[in-house]
C-alpha cells in the first residue's frame, strides 16, 4: 500500500517539474518614423537583445535556479510591437521578499523586480524615473527598505533588492541599450511595456534617466 502511494506521489513530482511557467509580454516601439510598422532591424535586435539581459541579471540576483528563456513570438502592424514569452521550466521555490507571497512564480518576482503589472514598492523602473539620471540627495536604510530622497527633496521608498540590482554595472549597461539607444534614434518616441494589462511608458524625455554611468561614489548601499 505504502508503496503504491510513494509511487504515484514521485509520478505527480516528475509532472510538476517538466511544468512551464509562461508569462506573455509586449514591448511597443512608437514614433513618426516607424512607417508601416518597420523599424531598423539593428535597434531593435540590440534593444530587445539586451531586455533579455537584464531579465537574467535580475535572475541571477534572486537566485532563480531555473533557465529562463526570452522568445519573440508576434509582430503587429502600426507601432512596432513584439510580444514576448517569459517561461522557465521547472519547480522552483519562490524568492521570500517584499513583493512576493510564498505562491508567486519566478517571473512573478522578476516583474515585481521591474515594478510591472505588481503592486507594492516602487521597482526598478521607478527608481530610475525617481532619481531621474541624477545623484540621490538622502538615503535612508531600513532593514529590507531603503529610503531614497531625490534632488528635488522626493522621498520614495524602495526593496533592498531593487536598489541592489539597480546598482549592478551590467544591468545598467543593458538597460541603456535596451531603453537609450533606441529613444536616441530618429524613429522612436516611447517605448511601452505591457504586463497584466499594466502598461509603463517610457518616452523620449526620459532617455538620459538610463545613462550607465554611475560612480562608486553613488552607490546607495553595499
Amino acid at each position: 500500500m505504502f508503496a503504491i502511494k510513494n509511487a504515484i506521489i514521485e509520478k505527480l513530482l516528475r509532472k510538476a517539474k517538466v511544468q512551464t511557467d509562461t508569462q506573455e509580454l509586449k514591448i511597443t516601439y512608437s514614433g513618426e518614423g516607424i512607417i508601416n510598422g518597420e523599424i531598423d532591424l539593428e535597434s531593435f535586435a540590440t534593444s530587445i537583445l539586451n531586455f533579455g539581459k537584464a531579465i537574467q541579471v535580475i535572475k541571477e540576483s534572486l537566485e532563480i535556479e531555473e533557465k529562463l528563456d526570452v522568445k519573440i513570438i508576434a509582430t503587429k502592424e502600426g507601432s512596432f510591437q513584439v510580444d514576448l514569452v517569459l517561461a522557465t521550466q521547472g519547480m522552483w521555490q519562490s524568492f521570500k521578499g517584499l513583493f512576493a507571497s510564498e505562491g508567486a512564480s519566478a517571473i512573478t518576482n522578476i516583474m515585481s523586480m521591474l515594478g510591472i503589472g505588481i503592486s507594492g514598492l516602487g521597482g526598478l523602473f521607478a527608481l530610475y524615473k525617481h532619481l531621474g539620471g541624477k545623484e540621490p540627495k538622502n538615503i535612508e536604510e531600513k532593514g529590507n527598505i531603503v529610503l531614497i530622497v531625490d534632488d528635488g527633496g522626493i522621498a520614495l521608498d524602495f526593496a533592498k533588492k531593487v536598489v541592489e540590482i539597480y546598482q549592478n554595472p551590467k544591468f545598467r549597461e543593458y538597460m541603456e541599450n535596451f531603453i537609450k539607444n533606441p529613444l536616441d534614434s530618429d524613429e522612436i518616441d516611447v517605448i511601452s511595456v505591457k504586463y497584466n494589462n499594466d502598461v509603463l511608458e517610457i518616452p523620449k524625455s526620459d532617455k538620459d534617466f538610463y545613462k550607465k554611468t554611475f560612480g562608486q561614489k553613488n552607490l546607495i548601499c553595499r
